[in-house]
């Protein structure tokens, strides 16, 4: 992974700056409120690099009523392959993933990208 990029990501994880949410590299609720995956934190790094955007859609489900839909380069919930070339491969995105909808502090998964990766 390129060193430059492995900081700001650890950063970012530890900042506070970012809540976290599980499932989606980016939910947005109906309050506004967004809360990020770990790499989704990730995404969010490249698209202020590169000036990608972020792409949220509003469905109406019968079931559920409406809610957001964001993806970043066409993914909702795995981590683009531009993104994980831009930060230099290596990234075990499952194992961050699992670790992340499991219940993993930023924290904790910041110290394991600090030690693993």
């Amino acid at each position: 992974m390129d060193p430059k990029i492995k900081r700001k990501w650890l950063a970012a994880l530890r900042s506070g700056e970012y809540v976290q949410g599980k499932g989606n590299l980016l939910s947005i609720e109906e309050s506004g409120e967004h809360s990020f995956c770990c790499l989704g934190v990730l995404c969010d790094l490249h698209s202020r690099e590169t000036g990608q955007k972020w792409e949220v859609k509003k469905y109406d489900n019968v079931f559920s009523g409406l809610y957001n839909v964001s993806r970043y380069l066409e993914n909702c919930n795995i981590l683009p392959s531009a993104v994980e070339k831009w930060a230099g491969d290596n990234i075990p995105n499952w194992t961050l993933a699992d670790m992340n909808d499991n219940g993993k502090s930023f924290k904790t998964i910041a110290n394991y990208i600090e030690k693993e990766i």
